[in-house]
This record gives C-alpha cells, sequence and structure tokens, in this order.
C-alpha cells in the first residue's frame, strides 16, 4: 500500500510456492532418510536471530515427540548450524525414528521438505513463516508478549493452525509436559 509513496512501482509480496520439480526432491530426500509420511521437523538454529532454546532441550523435544508421538522427527537447520544440530540429536541416535538433515539445500527444496512435513517446532525464525505459508503447523518459541518487537504479536505464524510458547525472560526452561501436550494436539493425537 505505501510502495508507491516510497518510490517503489510494484511491491513484490509473494510467496512462491514449491514447483513439482523442487516438491520431487523433497520426497527422494524423505525416502533417502526413511522418514514416514508423518514427520516433525525440528529447526533448533536460528543464526542467533531470536530467542531460542538451548540444543540440548531441543534434543528432549525431538526423543519426546518420537517415543510420544510414533512421528518421525527430522532435525534440520543451516549449513553453519551443524554443530547445534549435532547437539540437538545427542543421546537420541539409539532412536531410528530420529534423523539429521546433513546436506544443504536450496531454500526451495527446503520449502518443499517443510512443506510435506507435518509439524514445525522452532523458535521464531524463518522455517516458521515458511510452514505457515504453506498450511503446516507449528509449534514456535517466541519471547513474553511484553516484548513486542521481537513478540509473537508481531513476528507470529499466520494462516496456519499454530501454538506459541513464550519464554520466560529468566531463562526458565519451558515444562516439557506443555511441550509434549502442544505437539500431541497439533498432531492430533
Amino acid at each position: 500500500m505505501l510502495a508507491p509513496f516510497i518510490g517503489n512501482k510494484k511491491a513484490s509480496g509473494y510467496f512462491y510456492f514449491p514447483t513439482e520439480e523442487e516438491k520431487s526432491r523433497a520426497a527422494d530426500i524423505i525416502k533417502k532418510l526413511g522418514l514416514n509420511e508423518r514427520f516433525v521437523i525440528v529447526h533448533p538454529g536460528s543464526k542467533g536471530s531470536a530467542w531460542n532454546l538451548s540444543p540440548e532441550k531441543y534434543a528432549e523435544i525431538a526423543s519426546v515427540t518420537a517415543a510420544e508421538t510414533g512421528a518421525d522427527v527430522l532435525i534440520t537447520g543451516a549449513a553453519s548450524e551443524k554443530e547445534i544440530m549435532a547437539k540437538a540429536a545427542a543421546g537420541s541416535a539409539a532412536d531410528k525414528r530420529i534423523k539429521v538433515l546433513d546436506e544443504s539445500l536450496a531454500v526451495r527444496d527446503f520449502a518443499a521438505l517443510i512443506g510435506m512435513s507435518s509439524l514445525v517446532v522452532s523458535c521464531s525464525t524463518g522455517p516458521m513463516h515458511i510452514a505457515a505459508a504453506q498450511k503446516v503447523k507449528t509449534f514456535s518459541f517466541f519471547p513474553p508478549k511484553e516484548i513486542r518487537h521481537i513478540s509473537a504479536v508481531r513476528w507470529g505464524a499466520l494462516g496456519n493452525k499454530s501454538v506459541i510458547m513464550e519464554l520466560n525472560p529468566d531463562g526458565e526452561t519451558p515444562d516439557m509436559d506443555k511441550i509434549k501436550a502442544a505437539i500431541k494436539s497439533l498432531l492430533e493425537l
């Protein structure tokens, strides 16, 4: 709406949905990793752009999700987040339902992979918004609403079924029973 007033003739606000070719590449990755149709993406990184849980807490979330829901879990991240992904996968090596995406994907291929998932668990980061744009359910961690400039009030997922859990400013870890209940609810279990 404001674009013409600031010198832009045409504003571009379109989300380009994955093509059939990109979906096919994502399906190949799913097959290669041995994921079942209902899988959950756990994305523990944010490249430092958002309040977040520790990788160890994401490891606990991945383990509980696999154990309590029977869903496969795919831990994802950017190439620069390999260490975070490894920590999030630590302790779950014995669980064959938890996999790590250890290859770098183009953003559009990653979007196609997200679009095939049942749920994305992350903080306030790009994959959450990509999931929401494709109507994939999200469970996201945000700072308290009192910190408006980075809160879910401003940056929450739009267009999908989502659950927001506000993180405590004093660093208190979120209650795992509440996390488990939210994930089960989103997966309709």
